[in-house]
Formats: structure tokens, sequence, C-alpha cells
């Protein structure tokens, strides 16, 4: 469980960086801006490419059983609620807006939930508290996912196979 947890960090991390990478470096290239985040298809394959990289990521993690998918991603959620508490302490009455430029109490939590702040960006959802609430649970779910149906194919790969009856017998 607490290599989960340090992997599932660590794969957050670079997953946020990624998408960090993308926006930083197509802000300049207009063309491109705009396809990724103002047309239908630039959407869907923003969104494809998130799913893509938590199956792949998630898949690395170990579970052994049930228990293990729904813990690895704990501390990811604890991480995550740390910095939206940060961040909603540094608002001082304002209007609840996650923009990092605001404040230096915002960049934890935007950096954190990067792919699930571009996808509400993408779909122009407004950013409150509701939405920052489920922003802490956006990577741990999918990563849960990843898990799930990687150990439901397992399982089902380990009873289809005959050496490991004849080994079990």
């Amino acid at each position: 469980m607490i290599k989960n947890n340090v992997f599932s960090l660590i794969y957050q991390g670079i997953l946020s960086l990624l998408f960090f990478l993308l926006i930083w470096f197509t802000k300049d290239n207009e063309i491109f801006l705009r396809f990724l985040f103002g047309t239908f298809a630039g959407k869907i394959l923003i969104g494809l490419l998130v799913l893509a990289l938590y199956q792949v990521l998630g898949r690395l993690l170990w579970t052994r059983g049930l228990v293990d998918i729904f813990t690895s991603s704990l501390a990811l959620v604890l991480l995550g609620g740390a910095c939206l508490v940060l961040a909603y302490s540094g608002l001082e009455g304002q209007n609840f807006a996650m923009e990092p430029a605001q404040s230096l109490r915002n960049l934890p939590y935007t950096l954190v939930t990067m792919p699930y702040l571009t996808i509400l960006k993408m779909c122009r959802i407004p950013m409150d508290l509701v939405t920052a609430i489920v922003g802490i649970f956006f990577g741990p779910v999918l990563f849960s996912i990843s898990q799930g149906l990687y150990w439901i194919h397992r399982k089902r790969r380990k009873k289809s196979n005959p050496r490991t009856q004849e080994a079990q017998a």
C-alpha cells in the first residue's frame, strides 16, 4: 500500500508536469491551441490522452486484491486536500477561482490537479468549491478504475490459463 501511494504520487506528478508542458508550449501557437482547446476533436483528443495516461500508469501499480485498488491513492487524496485547504485559506473572502497567477497558495493545488483543471477549462466549467473538491478525487478515481480493470483482466487470464489450473491441482 505504501509503495502504491508513493508511485501514485510520482505518476500524478508526471501527468501534471506533462499537462503543464503541453499548455506551456502550446500557448504561443494559436492554431494548435485553438485546435486542442477550441474544437470538439481537440477536446476528445485531450480526454483520450488523459484516460490513456491514467490507464498506462495505473497498470504499473501493484494490485493484489480489492483493498489495494481503493487504498493505493490515499496519499494523493490527502495531498490534494492539503493543497485545497492551502488555496482556500488564501482567498480571504474573495470569490473562489483557482487561477495559479492569483496567489502562490493556489499553485500547489493547480499543479496537483493539472489534468482535471485542463478538462474543466476546455469545457468552460466554472471553478467553484464543489468542482475543486471533485478535483481532489479525479486522479485517484482514474487510478483505481485502471487498477480495477487490470486486476479483473489478470484474474480472468489466470482462470482461463490451463497451466495455472494444472499447477493449482
